[in-house]
């Protein structure tokens, strides 16, 4: 069977419904289950992003049903660890945040993708949103997030594994324009 290289595709379960060219590297998961807050320090264009993808595949509550189809040809998919599929994923992509000399600005956009994440995220779980008080899309993101978590604390709702993409976006685009 012929494997195209998947240039350019960060998710993953997109490259394996592509049948994508994969170099698995899911050994790793099981080895960074034991790393408290680990950051990932590659070049570009070296699959930070895709596998922050497969992580939340990985991890995500609501795609256990998929975990075959996503995993089963590879290593972790034939030596899970306990916490597959454990938990709600709030993930967050820094790279779409537009930076401004004014840093107000900065701010806003920072607080609205964040705010706008974790609505996104909450709303992928309804489960366990059943009685949660509101959250206003122009919340500011600490607020949010520390309203959310505090109700999927009460509640007793699984764990928040939080990914974060593009982390640098702020450092690098401000490189760039100055």
């Amino acid at each position: 069977m012929v494997r195209r290289v998947p240039y350019g595709i960060m998710n993953y379960a997109e490259m394996v419904r592509k049948k994508g060219y994969f170099i698995d590297k899911t050994r790793y998961i099981e080895r960074l289950e034991g790393v408290q807050n680990p950051v990932f320090l590659r070049p570009r264009r070296f699959g930070k992003s895709l596998f922050c993808s497969i992580l939340a595949y990985y991890y995500d509550i609501c795609e256990a049903h998929r975990f075959e189809e996503l995993f089963g040809h590879t290593w972790i998919g034939q030596n899970p660890t306990e916490t597959h599929n454990q938990y709600i994923v709030l993930k967050f992509d820094f790279s779409v945040i537009a930076v401004s000399d004014d840093l107000n600005d900065t701010e806003y956009a920072f607080n609205r993708h964040c705010t706008g994440r974790i609505l996104e995220t909450w709303y992928s779980y309804p489960d366990y949103m059943e009685s949660a008080p509101e959250l206003a899309p122009d919340e500011k993101a600490s607020t949010a997030l520390s309203l959310w978590l505090g109700y999927l604390q009460k509640t007793g709702a699984s764990q928040v594994y939080v990914i974060i993409d593009e982390y640098d976006n702020f450092v690098n685009q401000y490189i760039t324009s100055h």
